[in-house]
């Protein structure tokens, strides 16, 4: 695209298109014919491609919004008034542009409206013509009202007519249950009212809503209630005035039949300022939110006391939905969480639903600081709220669980997740420079990686230097929308250290470095060289890379266990960090050398990237089978004890994958890995922290298999998964049943971290006892699961049982069923555990399970219009490896059909579901073939969302490789990643 994006498709006009033939005729403007005519002649060409380098500030801004919600049952009528204040930038803007998106229309068939969605305009008191004093385009989705060029202010008054029911998508205002609510990040108010819809336009909100009684007695927004009181015919008001700068993408306004319970947190040091915080839910569920409260207690004393951030407002509110499309929004005061991620109990949460919901209450309430008071200038910068809150959400998870245990876990998810993301052709800098879809930026890259960013800088200028510099900008941003680029200057300031040169590649760079190390002892000289290289390969929208600056914290540990003091031989006396036993090395360059001087004893190992310094994939650690087997036993390092064990582990997979492909024949699993297994199982009962070794002996995602091996096999790494967990269950049948009894000890359930711990090992010893497949074994489950008091037991005994048919699996997937059918959250663990079945037979019985009558989106349980239910059988069916790479195409058949069906539903859901398609280059050409049939038919598919389209367009073979793969030319060629990413000569 040519041209500047955000003048163009945010605020200008150059680059609009009108249609007006379906305005109503209304008084025109002086001299308006004339600049309407110059204005559609201008040039017609809609940017496809959004561009960070085309970014400027707003033509226009404003201080104070006002809105106006009047509820009934089948309609909303907003009513918004804005004073719209000429910026520098806008001082020659002909028209002032605004966005307006008609939530009413569907995305496929007729649409035949009950009233417009826009229903009238004022400027400054009059009431404007369609056409000649504004003009709406409904498919570029602006509303522009022209102006004359000496307006400095203009006093906008909106009427918009909403169907909130009909509102599938779930953006802007929306129906959930009983609840009329707002979800407006990133692009949802325009589908609320025409307004400047960009996160650099920050007011006060003053909002009055207007609804029945009897149906909608709960009435709520952001901020503090200023007013309220009933009205004629058994309606009622309420307003509310939020005293702080926010963008409209935190606007929200949540109305319904809720019940709600509530407590009182006292802020500050001395304690003298009460909140009043309050859980609410449709009526009559509410009391699953006590554990939601006490984990916003937690989070909000943290937040004092880490970062010296108190809350601000005197309420603090959070709603859980049915229908949501995201885990949780941080609307400022008013959070909304989809109810499985907020609601508990122990007769339908688990103990991963607990931890769960105290990640992400304190996420969305950490948000009031990195994301809310202090915003973003525009959507390429994401990560500057997201990746910052995703640190202090992990900061306070280890605070409230166990430092290891939350750094492993971050780092298996990364693995599994976020590495996929850079090796895909959609992979893109945590700081993206362009994109078709906002929606399709919420990923792993901004989150987790963007957290890995930041984390990186704390090890670079300390822990403490991090957290001051991060206060340090919240202090001085307060109030503002603003870049990483501040962001990272504000811990320059503090820190002194350089953050904006190599450094700044972490941002702008796609992928991430691939490192390999070697490690010598010079007895004579008393020396150990380590010697190491980075490589960045390249990605689709970047061919060429740079050598990245990588924080390497480090050790060399003796054969006792014990770290060796580290003195370089280019120390000096007044080298920071000279002598100690950890030191973080640079390495900048593509091949670089570190001698140590003064080292007595050979080092037993060198142990590298400790607490995981730097998101890299290290190919080769330097290190022998032996000295990983050492390493895993007595290195200091918790993180580097599992990660040692982890290398071992996909080590022994890959050996057997390899000899499988070659010999046709599985290889017996090597003894040494299963005695290894064995220390840990044995040792498991006496640990002072069970869920470390539940962790240590969970192995690699089978994502990591794929990165180390080619061809990548998808029948050959399911039948090595089999081999290695038959072979494991087995080889240590007596300690599993011993681990087993010990765990399951009958006490009442409780929910704290270690307890947690041991139930998580029960479920694992449950799932290996059960490959057996002896009776005894299943009926030890099936007792486990009629004897529960508590949702953990229950869900681990169908997670153990689910891929093993049997009268006893039988009996509790329909004693589950039964018993939650009717409760649209919890039903979702039962989707989840059918959809991850191995039978042949699963997808068949999802079909069955899905099927809805002509023009229905729903049967008595599963409900397309749900995001939960959705994500947790189709999402189920592409996370399940052996169904989803079934040798007949069935598993991306089926996916390939939800994406298509969300795509007219929830284009955010279908875009995520269609990304289980696109990885499809690594796979045997048969798995190939399969998978792109399925592409070409979402592409062919009426009316594709942009998400999807995007996803499309980066994906779809090049004419070239159809060839390859003996399929049609022509059908919608793509970009052929190999050719992007030569080199440029």
């Amino acid at each position: 695209m040519a041209g500047n994006f955000f003048h163009i498709l945010l605020t200008g006009v150059k680059n609009i298109s009108y249609n007006l033939a379906n305005f109503y005729k209304k008084p025109a403007r002086a001299g308006s014919q004339e600049r309407i005519k110059a204005m559609t002649t201008a040039n017609q060409n809609q940017p496809e491609v959004l561009r960070l380098a085309d970014y400027r500030r707003p033509d226009f801004t404003t201080d104070e919004v006002y809105l106006n919600f009047d509820i009934h049952k089948d309609h909303t009528i907003v009513t918004s008034k804005v004073t719209y204040k000429r910026s520098a930038e806008g001082k020659d803007a002909p028209a002032l542009v605004l966005h307006a998106e008609d939530p009413n229309k569907p995305a496929l068939g007729p649409y035949n409206p009950v009233q417009p969605y826009l229903q009238r305009v004022k400027l400054n008191g009059v009431e404007l013509a369609p056409g000649t004093g504004y003009i709406y385009d409904e498919e570029k989705c602006t509303l522009s009202i022209l102006l004359d060029p000496g307006e400095k202010e203009a006093e906008v008054q909106i009427e918009t007519f909403l169907e909130p029911e009909k509102n599938l998508p779930l953006t802007g205002l929306y129906k959930s249950d009983s609840t009329f609510m707002t979800q407006n990040e990133s692009e949802g108010f325009r589908r609320i009212t025409p307004f400047l819809d960009r996160p650099d336009v920050m007011a006060r909100y003053t909002v009055r809503i207007e609804a029945d009684k009897k149906d909608i007695p709960v009435l709520l927004a952001n901020g503090n209630r200023t007013a309220g009181g009933d009205l004629l015919n058994g309606r009622h008001w309420a307003e509310f005035q939020d005293p702080f700068l926010k963008p409209c993408y935190l606007f929200c306004t949540a109305n319904g039949n809720l019940g709600h319970i509530h407590d009182t947190y006292l802020i500050g040091d001395d304690k003298n300022r009460p909140v009043d915080i309050a859980v609410y839910a449709e009526s009559g569920l509410e009391k699953r939110g006590y554990h939601a409260l006490e984990a916003l207690k937690m989070a909000m004393r943290w937040d004092e006391e880490v970062f010296g951030c108190e809350y601000d407002l005197n309420n603090f509110k959070i709603v859980a939905a049915a229908k949501f499309n995201f885990g949780a929004m941080e609307n400022k005061g008013l959070n909304v969480f989809r109810d499985s991620a907020i609601l508990a109990d122990p007769e339908i949460a688990t103990d991963a639903n607990y931890q769960t919901i105290i990640d992400i209450v304190g996420h969305e309430y950490f948000h009031n600081w990195s994301g809310n008071r202090v915003t973003l200038a525009n959507w390429f910068y994401i990560s500057l709220k997201e990746g910052l809150t995703v640190l202090r959400e992990r900061m306070f998870t280890a605070a409230v669980t166990s430092t290891e245990t939350e750094r492993i876990g971050s780092v298996q998810d990364l693995r599994s997740r976020q590495f996929l993301e850079d090796d895909k052709p959609t992979a893109h800098p945590v700081l993206p420079q362009e994109a078709s879809s906002i929606e399709n930026l919420y990923d792993g890259t901004v989150y987790e990686k963007g957290a890995e960013v930041l984390r990186m800088m704390g090890v670079l200028v300390g822990e403490e230097t991090l957290i001051k510099g991060i206060k340090h900008y919240f202090k001085k941003h307060d109030g503002q929308a603003v870049t990483i680029h501040e962001f990272v200057k504000a811990i320059e300031e503090v820190s002194g250290e350089n953050l904006h040169d190599q450094f700044f590649l972490w941002y702008t760079q796609s992928g991430r470095p691939r490192v390999k190390a070697e490690g010598k002892y010079d007895p004579v000289s008393q020396t150990y060289t380590l010697t190491m290289e980075q490589h960045v390969p390249p990605t689709l929208d970047q061919p060429t890379k740079k050598n990245m600056l990588i924080p390497v914290k480090m050790g060399l540990v003796d054969s006792q266990g014990n770290d060796m003091p580290l003195v370089l031989e280019t120390d000096t006396p007044d080298t920071p960090g000279t002598g100690t036993t950890d030191r973080v090395l640079r390495l900048t360059e593509g091949k670089q050398v570190f001698v140590f001087k003064n080292v007595k004893e050979e080092p037993a190992f060198h142990s590298l990237f400790r607490g995981f310094s730097a998101p890299v994939t290290v190919t080769d650690s330097g290190l022998s089978e032996d000295q990983l087997h050492k390493q895993l036993l007595i290195d200091t390092d918790g993180f580097n004890r599992w990660d040692a064990g982890q290398q071992l582990a996909l080590a022994e997979r890959k050996r057997v994958y390899e000899s499988y492909l070659a010999t046709g024949t599985l290889p017996e699993v090597n003894s040494r890995y299963l005695e290894t297994l064995r220390t840990l199982v044995k040792d498991a009962k006496h640990a002072p922290n069970p869920m470390l070794i539940e962790m240590a002996l969970t192995p690699p995602s089978i994502e990591e298999l794929e990165s180390i091996v080619q061809p990548v096999s998808p029948s050959a790494i399911v039948a090595v998964s089999k081999h290695m967990r038959k072979s494991i269950a087995t080889a240590l049948r007596q300690e599993f049943e011993e681990l087993y009894a010990w765990a399951h000890d009958g006490k009442p359930y409780v929910f704290n971290f270690k307890e947690a711990g041991k139930r998580s090992l029960k479920s694992l010893a449950a799932t290996y006892l059960t490959e057996s497949e002896n009776p005894a074994d299943m009926n030890l489950l099936r007792d486990q699961y009629m004897n529960a008091d508590n949702a953990t037991d229950r869900v681990s005994a169908m997670a153990a049982l689910r891929n093993h048919p049997s009268a006893e699996r039988e009996e509790i997937f329909k004693n589950y069923y039964e018993r939650f059918k009717a409760d649209q959250m919890v039903i979702q663990k039962w989707f989840s555990m059918q959809a991850l079945s191995s039978s042949d037979s699963t997808i068949g019985y999802l079909r069955d399970l899905i099927k809805t009558d002509p023009g229905r989106t729903k049967n008595d349980v599963f409900n397309w219009e749900n995001p939960g239910h959705v994500g947790s059988l189709v999402g189920g069916l592409a996370r399940n490896y052996e169904q989803f790479h079934r040798q007949d195409g069935a598993g991306y058949e089926f996916v390939a059909d939800g994406v298509i069906r969300m795509d007219r539903i929830s284009p955010n859901i279908s875009s995520r579901l269609a990304d289980f398609l696109c990885d499809w280059r690594k796979y045997a050409d048969e798995n190939q073939r399969l998978i792109v049939n399925q592409l070409d038919r979402i592409n062919a598919a009426p009316n594709i969302s942009t998400d999807v389209r995007e996803r499309l367009v980066k994906s779809l073979p090049t004419d070239q490789e159809r060839q390859r793969l003996g399929l049609p030319v022509g059908a919608g060629g793509g970009i052929n990643p190999a050719a992007a990413a030569a080199p440029a000569p």
